[in-house]
């Protein structure tokens, strides 16, 4: 008899590795950068809308993610620091 797969296997076996995935994508990262920061200027407000919330989104980490001690009532500091390296 032969092996049957399941369902969620078959599934499975077309999907490239994660790490080969990013292998794959990360040489167009910086491209896709410059272009999220150039749509900030984009005459339509939408656009620009959309390039802030992704940038924001990945800039900023999740409040939910960060571990916060309920009793210490100090202020939540983020520094935003810019990049000089590629001017």
């Amino acid at each position: 008899m032969y092996n049957k797969r399941s369902k969620a296997e078959s599934k499975i076996q077309g999907v490239p590795k994660r790490t080969n995935l990013y292998a794959r994508v990360s040489k167009y990262a910086p491209k896709a950068i410059r272009r999220v920061v150039n749509l900030l200027d984009s005459k339509n407000e939408s656009v620009a809308l959309g390039a802030v919330k992704v940038i924001l989104d990945k800039a900023i980490p999740d409040l939910k993610a960060l571990e916060i001690d309920e009793r210490d009532t100090s202020p939540i500091e983020i520094r935003i620091v810019e990049d000089r390296s590629n001017k």
